[in-house]
């Protein structure tokens, strides 16, 4: 099975939290289902604020890093985890 790249961009405004939680959620949901291996997710927030987050959708924290002056997140697909959405606490 060959895997291409997919790229998401979520774009996130201090008064549209709600909505922002939402997309998170319906594509990290999409990644795990369509078996994406690895998220690289730009954002703003520390990893502590977003990592329990997205493991509970699937994935598992690896790093985080700045790449050309963006702050950088990276988790890897949990083989051995379902997904188990909560409510988003940003």
């Amino acid at each position: 099975m060959e895997t291409m790249p997919q790229e998401l961009a979520i774009d996130i405004r201090a008064h549209e939290w709600h909505v922002a939680e939402q997309l998170l959620a319906a594509a990290m949901a999409h990644a795990w289902e369509q078996g994406c291996l690895k998220l690289i997710v730009h954002t703003p927030l520390a990893a502590s604020q977003v990592a329990g987050f997205i493991h509970d959708l699937g994935f598992t924290f690896s790093r985080e890093r700045g790449v050309g002056g963006a702050h950088v997140l990276e988790f890897y697909l949990d083989l051995y985890l379902r997904p188990h959405p909560r409510e988003p606490r940003f």
